[in-house]
């Protein structure tokens, strides 16, 4: 007779948020260890390979049964922004970002052993337009820090987003519907 076990499941992210959207979908039991890889962007590399390549090389870089790696890539055309560290990288985001529509690539990949499910997924964007006084207000929340693009969708930005097509989960860091789809074919 012989006992099926549950694969252990870790996430390859600090991200309080991703942890938060596995919770959600009532996925409680898995590790949390934050893969160390350069993110630098590839010379010639476009906006969705990159996204990706850097879930890929996450999952890549944990140990465990089953690794979820995954990347938000907010881009303007064929320009990506970068994460937010400081208050001016925040502005200069959101004045590129107002009053038109972006794409965030969301790159997704499952290791499962030796085997890689992947995915991109897009999700576009609009700003109303934002005036001075909006944008330093949201800059004085300090809810862009650390934040692809500069700005956190599930936070105060909310306020200000005038259309959304596409999976609002993947804005925020984790397409839960793919994830989902992945993870019940091993028994989560």
């Amino acid at each position: 007779m012989s006992i099926k076990t549950k694969l252990s499941l870790t996430l390859a992210s600090a991200s309080p948020r991703r942890k938060d959207l596995l919770n959600q979908i009532g996925i409680e039991d898995f590790c949390i260890s934050p893969a160390e890889i350069d993110e630098s962007v590839r010379g010639g590399e476009s906006v969705r390979a990159y996204a990706l390549r850097m879930a890929c090389e996450k999952a890549r870089a944990v140990k465990g049964d089953m690794v979820i790696g995954g990347d938000t890539v907010v881009s303007v055309g064929k320009r990506i922004l970068p994460k937010a560290e400081d208050r001016a990288t925040a502005k200069k985001c959101l004045k590129m970002l107002r009053s038109r529509r972006h794409t965030v690539y969301g790159g997704l990949c499952l290791k499962v052993g030796e085997v890689e499910h992947t995915a991109i997924v897009k999700t576009v964007v609009k700003f109303k337009n934002l005036s001075e006084k909006e944008i330093e207000f949201y800059l004085n929340s300090n809810d862009w820090d650390g934040k692809a693009g500069g700005y956190a969708i599930q936070g105060l930005a909310s306020r200000y987003i005038s259309f959304i097509s596409g999976s609002y989960t993947n804005v925020v860091g984790l397409d839960v519907h793919t994830i989902s789809q992945w993870l019940e074919r091993y028994g989560y």
